[in-house]
């Protein structure tokens, strides 16, 4: 409500002498092709704590920090213990990490991966469901999801001054997060109209 800052995403960026700047609509794809991800997640993971460790140090021991979990990731067997002892490596505060799914990942093993969600929540790490609205969304599911925090996908909001569906959906989004006692994140907002709504 004051506008102060609460949390950070971290965002992969690939930049090479030869290729330049890639995507990582790109790179995500290929690591996840080639049996990377796993690895590559993990590094992301502890920089993201690194970030938390500074951050803290700084006086800031109340801002989160946001990660994207690849499904791949979460299907591993031992996924809860490896963020579990990259917590512990950097002693941070479990609450101060953020892990992103996206909807598609669900449909891999509904079941299991929400057993691991609820193992992280148990640990204080916030789970939140990214880019929601854009893939198959169960309404019926989500009341069964471990999560704390819904994120309402950028497309809906990039338009919401100027079309009246997306400014629709946008609400009804926000209705249902917060009946579900759900934290609601609007992703993309670059001016006052869309803070405003």
């Amino acid at each position: 409500n004051d506008r102060s800052i609460v949390s950070f995403e971290a965002l992969a960026r690939l930049n090479t002498k030869h290729y330049g700047l890639v995507s990582p609509v790109e790179f995500i794809d290929i690591a996840e092709r080639k049996h990377i991800i796993v690895p590559l997640g993990e590094y992301l993971l502890n920089e993201a704590c690194i970030l938390i460790q500074k951050l803290e140090e700084l006086g800031f021991s109340h801002i989160k920090i946001a990660v994207n979990i690849s499904g791949i990731q979460v299907m591993q067997d031992e996924f809860v213990y490896s963020v579990e002892r990259i917590i512990k490596k950097h002693s941070i505060d479990p609450s101060q990490l953020e892990l992103e799914i996206t909807e598609s990942v669900y449909m891999q093993d509904f079941n299991s991966i929400n057993q691991k969600l609820f193992r992280l929540k148990e640990l204080g790490v916030s789970i939140s469901m990214d880019d929601f609205g854009t893939g198959f969304s169960s309404f019926y599911r989500l009341k069964e999801t471990y999560l704390d925090v819904l994120k309402i996908d950028r497309t809906f909001i990039k338009n919401i001054d100027s079309n009246l569906d997306d400014k629709h959906i946008s609400k009804d989004i926000i209705s249902i997060a917060h009946k579900y006692n759900l934290k609601c994140v609007a992703e993309g907002i670059e001016n006052v109209y869309q803070l405003d709504m």
